[in-house]
């Protein structure tokens, strides 16, 4: 059985005064860099706005529903090896109190 990766990029105003466009090229050339399982398809697709544009770039991972916040170019390896294990922790969002969640 295949497994459908989706990597949602929100390309809003703010998103993309923040880097959104970079990032979403940046990831589509890890996807080919790292050579994904062959069993995984993967799709880097341009979203609207997520309605927190502070936080831009933000990136979600699905089915699994993981969202990162002001990711960077630089942060696409790490998010594309993620595929195969844990999240990214560093770029998961943080409360008032410094707790991490995955959204």
């Amino acid at each position: 059985m295949t497994r459908t990766e989706r990597i949602l990029v929100c390309c809003g105003t703010g998103c993309i005064a923040n880097g959104a466009y970079e990032v979403a090229r940046a990831l589509e050339e890890q996807i080919a860099a790292q050579g994904a399982n062959a069993q995984v398809e993967l799709k880097v697709c341009r979203t609207g706005c997520s309605g927190e544009c502070e936080q831009g770039p933000l990136v979600r991972l699905m089915p699994r529903d993981t969202m990162y916040y002001k990711v960077k170019p630089a942060d696409a390896p790490a998010i594309i090896a993620s595929l195969e294990g844990d999240p990214v922790t560093k770029l998961l969002y943080r409360d008032e109190q410094g707790v991490r969640h995955e959204h």
